[in-house]
This record gives structure tokens, C-alpha cells and sequence, in this order.
């Protein structure tokens, strides 16, 4: 008795474990004919149940059923102690139902306590505990049959138990919560408030009743945290969950480790914390959610009753994390997770409508990413199930009705069912009838109601249906608390309806209205800013194409601005591209509505802030943050902290980043430069050009400084001319073998151009006839290509001259495993080796098997110039799994962006399409020769398509000697020079191979890109100069021709015959210009 009461004060498993042990002892050596062994079998049954309780080791509870099957074997009927060892062995099999979830245990209790009642007078004082197992045994069948008599009797039964209960019963405080919990469960069942407002009273009185140190008081908290979760979902109120939050941290944080309980309570704070984030878009909530369901299951074997329960929540959290981040991980882990609970769960569980619904949702949300019919039909079964399986009487089912409309909606949606739409519209009203006045839920409901009317519109085109869901949509907003997190969805479904009413009356009332809500969900400071954004942009079109263009620039200032908050900084790069799949136009048609107006500067600053938006990002930080360390070091580490974490409040964000912008110098930080700041990095000499191509209008801007900007509107030229020149153009590369490609270069002439442009080598561009060359593009000028004018911002200050080149690293793979073969380029890298070493020059050679992934990855670090000849391939989904194919495997894009190579100066790319693009992303600069810019090369160069085995040997070869031939006594490797040693190359492979079409895709696909640095050993910087034009490439003046239109001139890469229509045989070509460049790398050479 004394060790079991220090374990009782203690809750240390030291006492009851040595208490277990001398009890057993103490059984041993008792005979079995001593009329003492019963009570000690009864004895060591309680403390197994005990330790069960503390542990949840089923071996606990066997034993206990086992040491009290033989003490009422061996009591005699009629004697005293026969009800007190029944209850007891009663109790035992209802925590093995407990735990393993086997019906016949709970029916054996709920006889066993029957028949230890049955037994008692009604003036016995163990009565009072009797009732309360009884009651307790009840509930637990209840939740696994949902028979509401189960419910309605265990509540009778134990506020019986609590009357006659003494008042000071050590067992009152347990007997009073109780209640309260059966209470609750009868709430869930049928969702009568007063019921509710009941259970929480009987929990906070019992709670009362028990000192601070008591071990019951942790399941007592939980128990009252979990009413008040009860009530803030049927009530709204945000003090309820706000306290239900804070006991469940506690009681978490009390649990010892091994607590049986700490699973559950770890379940249940993160219900409250998925709960709050509901309302309150607390974005941290989340991924606390996920961190401690995550614990929970892990602390949970599956054959464990409440294993399927926390993997269901813990799906959940993953879906809610999923529905505001969009990344693909996590749906899929909710999916998983959902599918893993219903294996686990038997048919007749009481809870598995509830599972199935969650499923559903599950895959509903992967649906509308994927657009796999699978998804969606296997949702709408499994939430027809769901509904099928609740009862009429349940407090969901309005909401699976709700969810089960939704799914129908999409389905009909995808394959135009009116009926689906019909039995989307019927489960949506059934849904609205079932909810009792005041529900805070009513409007979510009445917004999913509009949007099913709005949809059988589309169907049917029947005014009364629109009519309809504009009036229901309209009051959704009215009872809508203001400060809700998902406002700007009700606002944009509203929006939407009166557009469809415009659309089909051409009132200008509804355009006006239509225009009011998506502004007023744009310009919210809540909910999801891919959402908002979308908004402003249907904000703007309105009012670009219905009302006034001027007014469609506020909406495009709100949707740009919005642009930091869609990508976020601290995702994946991956997810970050996916999300700008979404809006990859956004600053083109901004710019286009710009120009229009004639707003010019603005139209620059919206093209800087809207394209290469992840580069910028990552280039943006990177000295920025180096001088933040330098003066702060505590802050910039915080400030990173808080990017890496990945999904913060935008509140705490911006905190960092009002502090930061305080200091001195650091004013600017991480702001978007403006068009001052864009005009001072004009370079000195030359003219910058950008060209904006939309579908509804294509300008060209010209900038020098110090001079005003002169705007063209190129009336001659369109965006759908632009698609079809670059079709045409990939249509003539694949005929010969060879794959589409972009390219860059530095001089004179900054082109900056936008969507299909710039997948068109704009260097090449010329007129080119059968009897001769022709005039082309470099008989004129020098050309360069810049994905934006932010990568001129920086000025240089080192020179990369002679003390700056510690080497060139030359790889070369002749046969890659599963490859073609590439015989020359051995020979290229030797033929690099063999003119070094004349001039004396430090180079090493990485051929075939020693070229290995570690082996180049460490000498990148000790040498700053590198030459790759090798297969390189470009991953579309995935541009930072793009890689060159090395021996041992491939080298990815991701590793080499981690990569920080001390004064990193020049790497030559000598494999297939290491500057290409993504068509989706065309907007942002993503591919390898991108990648080497991150990782601080200060100068790439790179080809735009598949090339020639031969032709790169002949390229390299020239390349360099051109490159160590400076004029003067001293040769050296200077990264300055490439551009006019590629321009070099270029004429006289042209000169060598005349005009063929060989000759053309032998000199076209190489580009250079270039990275200007602000000190000699850091890393890149945010001019992430990632200049596009081709080193050969030369471009006509403007004042060889009469006016914008015809920059393009006339274009052809080899005589496209299918162009050659026209009776001068030229073909008309727009400006080329490749965007910067990322992480995308097709098929090789």
C-alpha cells in the first residue's frame, strides 16, 4: 500500500513496478487453499490495471483479466468481496476493449459491472463507483456501435454515482468529469448546445476539486479542452479556443515521455491547433499541428484502438498545410496517411464515416491539381459512403452533405453533368435545412450553395439559378465575422457571379459589382495571395477591357505587389515554379496595360518585379545579407532563421524586416528597385530595348541614360506571331536532330524581352538569301540579353585579370552509361590541356572514370574556371534535379547552387542545351548554365540546343585560342574577355563553314550569360547578369530600319522552307531574347 500511494503522489514507475513485483511474491507464497489469496490476486490485479493505465501495455491488462478470472474463481458466491472483484475484472476488460478494440471485451464489462451491481444493497458505498464503471463501460461501447441508448444511460447512471458518491471521495473529482465527457459524446452525437455548455461545467467543477500535483488533473484538462474545441467549432467564440489550446500545451507539457495518455493528448492539441487555423490563418499553427500529430502516431502501435484516429488527424493537418502552400508533398502524405487509418478501421466503427469523409476531401484536393478522373470519382464514392453511413440524427452530416455537394460540383465541372449539378444543389440545401440558427458554418454553406447555382448556370444558361446564387452569396457575406480568414474566397465567389450575369445581360451594374468584390478580396490582408492575386487580375481585365485602363493599373500595382507573398522565399524552389505556372503573365500584361496608358517607367519597374522572380530572390539576398552580417550578424541570422523556416506569419516577416531596413545602409533592403535605380544601371555606352509581347498589345521601350524613354508601339507585331515564329523555329530544329534552345551575350545592345520572344535566337537574326550570307545581325552591333535590368544594378570593381585564375578544371565523359557515346570530347578537353600548357597555365583533366560526382565536386572548389564536356539533361518538373552526367551518375543543379567557389570566374558548358527554358516558365530564368551563375561563376557559356560532336570540338578549340590571344606579350586567362572571344569564334567558324544550314547550328546555339560581382571572393550577387545573347551575336541598329517594327527584320536559322512564302523569301522574326536562366536541361548533344 505504501509504494502504490508514492506512485499515486508521484506518478513514477520506480513504485509500482517494484509494488507489482512484491505482490507477485506475496501470490507465490500463498497456498491455494488460504482464504488470503483471493484478496491478493484482487490486490495485484489493481496494480496491474494501474500500471496499464500509466504505460498502456496491453501485457498489463492480459494479466490483470488473468490474476482476476482466478480471484473470482476462487471467491465464494455469496460473499462480500464477489461484486468488488467482478467490477474489478469488468474494469480490466474494458481497458483491453481500450486498447485493442474488441467488442466482446466491452459486452463482458458491461455484464460483469451489471451483475457486481445486481449484488449491492442500495445503501452499499461502493455503489457509487460501481455506477461510474458501469457508465464508462457504457460510453465505450457508444463510440463503437453509436447506440444513443448506450450514451443516455451511462450519463443517468453516472450522475448516480456522483449523488451518492461522499463528498470527500477520493474518486469524486473522477466521477464528476465523467460525466461531463459522457455529456459531450451525446453532444457529438445529436449537437443539442445545452448538452455542451453541461459537459464543461461538470469538467471545470471537477477540476476545482483537485490539487495542482494531482496525476488525474492532465486527463481532466484534456477532457475540458476538448468541450471548449466543441464549442468555438458550434460557436465561433475565439476565447474557447484559445483556452482549449492552452491546457492541451499544458497537459502536453507536463506528460512524462512514456505517459499511456501523452498519444492522445498530443492528438488532440494538434485538432485545437488545426481548429484555430481555420479562423485565424495562424500559419504557425500548422506545422505545430503536424509536428505533434506526427509525434502521437509514432508513440501509437497500429494495433492500438486509436492508432486509425491519429493518423486520420494527422492526414488532416497535412491537407490543411496542402491547401495553403500547395505543395505536392503534402497531399500526398495526407492521402497516405488517410488511407493507412481506413485500413486499420473496422466496418462498423462508429467513427469511420468520419475517416471516409476525410479521405474524400484528400483526394478532392489532389484532383484539382492533377485533373485525374480517378481522384474525383473515387472522392465522390467514398463521400457518398460517408453520408450513407451517418446517422440522420449526427451532428456532421450537415457538413459531409456539404462536402459531398462540393464533389459533385468539380465532377460535374470536369464533364459538364447536369446530373451532377443537380445532386450538388440538392445536398447543399439538405446540408443548410439540417444546420440549427446561428451556426457559425451557415455562411460557408450559403457560399457553397451559390457556387453549386452558379454552376448549373453554366450548364443550363437559366437566369434564375444565377439570380439565385447572387442573393445567397451576398447574404453568406452579410452573417461573415469581418475579420475572417477565408473572406476573399466569398468575396471572389460573388465576384464571379456577377460576371457570369455580365457576360449573359451586358449590365454595366454587374461589371461595377463584379469589379467591387475581387477588389475588395485582392486588397484584403487575409487569406491566400494566390488567390488575391487572381482577383486583382480579373479586377484589372475588367476594367481594362469593360470600364477605364487607368483604373486597371491600381489592380495591377495590388496583384505585383502581392508577387513576394505567392512565392515564397522560404519554399522549395520547386514549389515556387509551380506557383508561377499559375501566373507566369502576370507582369506582361501588367506592363502591356502600362504602356497603354502611357505610364513607361511604371511599365519597367512592374516587367523588374514580376519576372525571374525566384532568381532574383536568391541573388537578391546574397550581399545584401553578407554586409548584414558584417553589421549585425545576430539579426541576419534571425532574419534567415525565419526565411528557412519556411511558412511564418507575413506579421513576423515583415517585423524582420522594418528592424532590418532601421539600420543604416540598409534602407533598401530586399525592396524591388525603382526605375531611378534601374536607369542608373543602364550602361554608359549603348542602347537597352525592351520589347513586351501580350495578347493584346506588343510594345518596345528604348533607354540611354540620362535621356527619357522612347516607346514604340510595334503595331506590325503580336504575341500570336511570336508563337508561331518560335514553333516554327523548334519545328525546323527537331526535323534535323536537334533541340530548341535560348542564348546570351554582353555589348553594346541590351535586349530585354518577354514571353514567346524569348525562346527566339534574336542574335541570328538577318537576311539570309541562296546566292551569298547576306546581311546579318553582326555586321552591325554587339548584342546582349538580360532577363530584367536588375542584373546591371552592380558595377564592376574587379577586373578578373591574371592574379584571379587559379586554374580550369576540364571534364570530360566519352561514354556515359545508357548514353550515345561522345568520342571528341576527350579530345576537346585535351586539346584545352595542350594550348594551356604552352602558355604555362595550371589546368587539370577529369576524363571518364576519374570524372566522379565527389572527385568534380571538390576540385570546382580549387579551381575557378571549369570546362564540362559531357550529356547534360534538363528536369521540366523538377529544374533543380537537372544535371550533367558524370561517371559514377549525375551532377544535379541543386548541388552546384549550394556550391560558393572562392572567386569563382568562368565555366564553359559544353553539352546540350544547358541554357534552355521551361515553355510554362517562360518568365523565369531556369536552367544549368543559370545554376553555375548561383553557385558564383561569374561568366557561363552555354548552348540553346542540341550540338554536333564535331562542331563542339572545333568551337572549344577556337574559342580558347581566341581567348589566349590578347595582343600584347602577356597571355592570360581573362574572364572579361569571353565575349569577344566567343564573338571571335563565331566569325570564323562562320568564314570557315560558309552559309549552310550546318554552318548555322554549329555558331547559333552558343550563348554566354554573365554575372557581375561587387568583390573579388564573394558569391554571386543579386546582378545576377545573366546576359542572354550569343557571343557571336551582333544586332542591326535601330536606325538601319524606319521605325521598331522591323528590329526583327528578317529571320531564318536555315532557309525555312515552310516559311518561304513570301515573294522576297525572307521570314519575318521578332527579337530574341532568352530570359536568364534557370534549371532546365533536355536530351544532350
Amino acid at each position: 500500500m505504501l509504494l502504490m500511494r508514492q506512485f499515486a503522489r508521484t506518478d513514477k514507475l520506480g513504485y509500482i513496478n517494484h509494488a507489482i513485483k512484491t505482490q507477485r511474491t506475496i501470490v507465490d507464497i500463498t497456498s491455494e487453499g488460504d482464504e488470503m489469496l483471493p484478496g491478493r490476486l484482487n490486490d495485484l490485479t489493481i496494480t496491474f490495471m494501474n500500471r496499464f493505465e500509466r504505460t498502456g501495455n496491453p501485457n498489463d491488462v492480459n494479466e490483470a483479466i488473468d490474476v482476476q478470472k482466478r480471484c473470482i474463481s476462487l471467491t465464494l458466491e455469496g460473499h462480500d468481496d464477489m461484486a468488488s472483484n467482478l467490477s474489478n475484472l469488468s474494469i480490466a476488460y474494458t481497458q483491453s476493449f481500450e486498447s485493442m478494440g474488441d467488442l466482446g471485451d466491452i459486452s463482458d464489462a458491461i455484464v460483469l459491472q451489471e451483475r457486481a451491481l445486481a449484488l449491492l444493497s442500495s445503501d452499499d458505498e461502493s455503489i457509487a463507483g460501481n455506477l461510474n464503471n458501469l457508465g464508462m463501460s457504457l460510453i465505450c461501447r457508444f463510440e463503437h456501435t453509436a447506440d444513443i441508448n448506450d450514451v443516455d444511460t451511462a450519463i443517468s447512471v453516472q450522475k448516480r454515482a456522483v449523488e451518492l458518491a461522499p463528498k470527500d471521495q477520493e474518486e469524486l473529482p473522477g466521477m464528476i468529469c465523467n460525466v461531463g465527457n459522457s455529456i459531450l459524446r451525446r453532444f457529438e452525437q445529436l449537437g443539442e448546445l445545452k448538452d455542451l455548455d453541461e459537459a464543461i461545467q461538470f469538467q471545470e467543477r471537477a477540476i476545482t476539486l483537485l490539487p495542482d500535483d494531482h496525476p488525474h488533473l492532465l486527463i481532466m484538462l484534456s477532457s475540458l479542452a476538448a468541450s471548449m474545441l466543441r464549442r468555438f467549432e458550434s460557436l465561433g467564440r475565439l476565447d474557447d479556443m484559445d483556452g482549449a489550446i492552452d491546457k492541451q500545451r499544458t497537459v502536453v507539457k507536463l506528460a512524462p515521455d512514456d505517459h499511456a495518455g501523452l498519444p492522445g493528448w498530443l492528438n488532440n492539441l494538434g485538432n485545437c491547433l488545426l481548429a484555430r487555423l481555420k479562423r485565424t490563418e495562424i500559419i504557425k499553427d500548422v506545422d505545430e499541428a503536424i509536428t505533434v500529430l506526427q509525434r502521437a502516431v509514432f508513440l501509437t502501435p497500429e494495433s492500438d484502438a486509436h492508432a486509425s484516429w491519429y493518423l486520420i488527424n494527422l492526414g488532416n493537418a497535412f491537407l490543411s498545410r496542402y491547401m495553403r502552400f500547395r505543395e505536392l508533398e503534402d497531399i500526398d502524405e495526407a492521402i497516405s496517411n488517410h488511407r493507412d487509418a481506413l485500413r486499420l478501421t473496422p466496418d462498423r466503427h462508429p467513427y469511420l464515416p468520419w475517416l471516409t469523409s476525410c479521405f474524400a476531401v484528400s483526394l478532392s484536393q489532389r484532383f484539382q491539381y492533377s485533373q485525374n478522373d480517378i481522384d474525383i470519382d473515387e472522392a465522390v464514392s467514398m463521400q457518398q459512403r460517408a453520408v450513407h453511413l451517418t446517422p440522420k440524427d449526427h451532428l456532421d452530416l450537415p457538413v459531409r452533405l456539404s462536402t459531398l455537394s462540393l464533389l459533385l460540383h468539380r465532377r460535374s465541372k470536369l464533364i459538364s453533368s447536369l446530373e451532377d449539378s443537380n445532386a450538388a444543389i440538392s445536398a447543399a440545401e439538405r446540408a443548410l435545412d439540417l444546420l440549427s440558427e446561428g451556426h457559425p458554418d451557415i455562411p460557408s454553406y450559403l457560399k457553397n450553395h451559390g457556387i453549386m447555382l452558379a454552376g448549373r448556370f453554366d450548364l443550363l444558361g437559366n437566369m434564375a439559378d444565377i439570380e439565385s446564387a447572387i442573393s445567397i452569396q451576398k447574404r453568406a457575406i452579410q452573417l461573415l465575422p469581418s475579420d475572417h480568414a477565408e473572406s476573399p474566397s466569398y468575396f471572389t465567389s460573388l465576384a464571379d457571379s456577377f460576371l457570369r450575369r455580365f457576360n449573359e445581360m451586358e449590365n454595366l451594374e454587374d461589371c461595377r459589382e463584379a469589379i467591387f468584390y475581387y477588389r475588395r478580396a485582392s486588397l484584403s490582408t487575409i487569406g491566400s495571395p494566390v488567390l488575391r492575386v487572381k482577383s486583382a487580375r480579373q479586377w484589372a481585365s475588367l476594367c481594362h477591357s469593360k470600364l477605364n485602363h487607368i483604373d486597371a493599373l491600381e489592380a495591377y500595382a495590388v496583384a505585383i505587389g502581392l508577387l513576394p507573398q505567392v512565392v515564397w522565399l522560404g519554399e522549395t524552389i520547386k514549389n515556387r515554379h509551380m506557383r508561377l505556372q499559375e501566373i507566369s503573365d502576370l507582369s506582361n500584361a501588367a506592363a502591356a496595360t502600362a504602356f497603354c496608358a502611357g505610364k513607361y517607367q511604371t511599365a519597367v519597374e512592374w516587367l523588374e518585379q514580376g519576372r525571374c522572380i525566384i532568381w532574383n530572390e536568391i541573388n537578391q539576398l546574397r550581399t545584401p545579407l553578407d554586409d548584414l552580417q558584417r553589421v549585425k550578424p545576430s539579426l541576419a541570422e534571425e532574419f534567415m532563421h525565419q526565411v528557412n523556416s519556411h511558412r511564418q506569419l507575413v506579421d513576423t516577416r515583415n517585423t524582420f524586416l522594418n528592424e532590418i531596413r532601421g539600420l543604416d545602409g540598409f534602407e533598401n533592403f530586399l525592396h524591388p528597385p525603382n526605375y531611378c535605380d534601374l536607369e542608373n544601371a543602364i550602361p554608359a555606352s549603348g542602347l537597352l530595348i525592351i520589347v513586351n509581347v501580350h495578347q493584346h498589345r506588343c510594345d518596345a521601350l528604348s533607354l540611354r541614360p540620362s535621356e527619357s524613354p522612347v516607346h514604340t508601339t510595334l503595331n506590325n507585331f503580336s504575341y500570336s506571331k511570336a508563337e508561331a515564329l518560335r514553333r516554327e523555329l523548334q519545328n525546323c530544329l527537331h526535323s534535323h536532330g536537334f533541340t530548341f534552345q535560348p542564348t546570351s551575350s554582353p555589348l553594346r545592345i541590351w535586349w530585354c524581352t518577354t514571353g514567346p520572344l524569348s525562346f527566339l535566337p534574336i542574335h541570328a537574326a538577318g537576311i539570309y538569301r541562296h546566292e551569298g550570307l547576306g546581311l546579318s545581325v553582326s555586321d552591325f552591333a554587339i548584342s546582349s540579353y538580360i532577363p530584367n535590368i536588375s542584373i546591371l544594378l552592380e558595377k564592376n570593381t574587379n577586373s578578373g585579370s591574371t592574379q584571379d585564375f587559379t586554374g580550369l578544371l576540364a571534364v570530360s565523359q566519352s561514354n556515359t552509361s545508357n548514353l550515345p557515346p561522345i568520342p571528341n570530347a576527350c579530345k576537346e578537353v585535351q586539346s584545352i590541356r595542350a594550348q594551356l600548357n604552352t602558355f604555362g597555365m595550371k589546368i587539370l583533366c577529369l576524363e571518364d572514370a576519374n570524372a566522379t560526382i565527389e572527385r568534380v565536386g571538390k576540385d570546382m572548389d580549387n579551381f575557378n574556371w571549369v570546362h564540362l564536356a559531357c550529356h547534360a539533361i534538363q528536369n521540366v518538373n523538377a529544374p533543380t534535379e537537372s544535371a550533367f552526367f558524370l561517371d559514377d551518375g549525375p551532377l544535379e543543379l541543386r548541388d552546384i547552387i549550394k556550391k560558393s567557389v572562392p572567386n569563382a570566374q568562368f565555366a564553359f558548358l559544353s553539352a546540350c542545351q544547358t541554357s534552355v527554358g521551361a515553355e510554362n516558365l517562360s518568365e523565369e530564368a531556369i536552367h544549368l548554365a543559370a545554376g553555375m551563375l548561383a553557385a558564383g561563376y561569374r561568366s557561363v557559356v552555354a548552348t540553346m540546343w542540341s550540338i554536333s560532336d564535331d562542331h563542339a570540338l572545333t568551337i572549344s578549340q577556337t574559342f580558347y585560342a581566341e581567348l589566349l590571344r590578347n595582343g600584347d606579350e602577356t597571355v592570360y586567362l581573362d574572364a572579361t574577355a569571353v565575349a569577344e572571344a566567343l564573338q571571335r569564334t563565331s566569325k570564323n567558324v562562320r568564314k570557315r563553314l560558309g552559309h549552310s544550314d550546318t554552318a548555322l547550328l554549329a555558331w547559333v546555339p552558343y550563348i554566354r550569360l554573365r554575372i557581375k560581382i561587387r568583390n573579388p571572393g564573394t558569391t554571386a550577387n543579386c546582378e545576377d547578369e545573366m546576359l542572354k545573347g550569343d557571343l557571336f551575336s551582333e544586332i542591326i541598329p535601330l536606325s538601319f530600319y524606319s521605325d521598331l517594327d522591323h528590329i526583327a527584320y528578317v529571320y531564318t536559322i536555315m532557309e525555312f522552307k515552310t516559311l518561304l512564302r513570301s515573294t522576297s523569301q525572307e521570314i519575318t522574326v521578332s527579337l530574341y531574347w532568352f530570359f536568364g536562366a534557370l534549371s532546365n536541361v533536355l536530351n544532350c548533344r
